[in-house]
């Protein structure tokens, strides 16, 4: 066997990548390709001698994602580093091999304390196995937090993290202004409330102080529409006027 024969080898992806393929004589008329891939994904392998292919080409090659590199994993979202006391908090973590690809495979086992000095959170994980986990967890006690994170002994990049937990301020009416009718009125929050409690329409004196309740008219009702709008249907006798203050309880 010889080695006067030239093979030459393209990989191709369906996007521009870097990528390095080769081919050279071994021994015993047997040759050598060799590829470098640092991005994954789905590629075109193609090899020719003469510029024909050989048996087979071009081959369909699938480059999967290495193994995790815990220095490159990045949280999003905003439980990683502010938080309401008795509000479910939630970040993500997106863990990558050493070129950034996300891991097509799930598995790691993050180790997780959220600490302060009078409290500690135990968080959950949820492993989406695509590279993906979610992190849940509820403050009880408002405060400064310490939040550390690793895998595989490692500590992510940033960790431990500061992490706030603040008292959470009630929704506050912005607007309330009559509808077109006339007997109705909107009444629109800053945030999304908890609809009062309350899934179904209601009577006014069950959102509304008594003496707003009365102005608002005999068998007034109220219904949340979405958890910011607020729709209050004015009752017989009722004697607001716009420039009117009404009151929650």
């Amino acid at each position: 066997a010889t080695s006067d024969l030239q093979f030459t080898s393209a990989l191709v992806a369906q996007e521009v990548v870097p990528t390095q393929a080769s081919i050279a004589y071994a021994s015993a008329g047997l040759y050598e390709g060799r590829l470098r891939v640092t991005r994954s994904g789905k590629y075109v392998l193609a090899v020719t001698i003469r510029d024909a292919h050989i048996s087979g080409s071009p081959f369909k090659v699938d480059v999967t994602s290495g193994s995790p590199d815990p220095s490159l994993s990045s949280l999003f979202g905003t439980g990683y580093s502010s938080a309401f006391s008795g509000e479910v908090a939630t970040f993500t973590i997106l863990s990558t091999d050493l070129f950034s690809n996300l891991l097509s495979i799930g598995g790691l086992k993050y180790d997780m304390s959220i600490t302060s000095e009078k409290s500690s959170i135990r968080p959950q994980i949820l492993d989406l196995n695509n590279g993906y986990y979610s992190v849940f967890y509820t403050p009880k006690i408002p405060g400064p937090y310490v939040l550390s994170i690793a895998v595989l002994g490692t500590p992510l990049p940033g960790s431990p993290f500061d992490l706030n937990v603040a008292i959470p301020l009630p929704p506050v009416p912005v607007s309330a202004e009559f509808l077109t009718s006339g007997a109705a009125i909107e009444v629109m929050f800053d945030i999304a409330t908890n609809r009062g409690g309350f899934e179904d329409t209601v009577g006014c004196e069950a959102i509304f102080a008594d003496a707003s309740a009365v102005v608002l008219g005999t068998g007034c009702e109220v219904r949340f529409s979405t958890a910011r709008r607020l729709v209050i249907s004015v009752g017989s006798f009722a004697t607001i006027v716009p420039g009117d203050d009404i009151q929650l309880r």
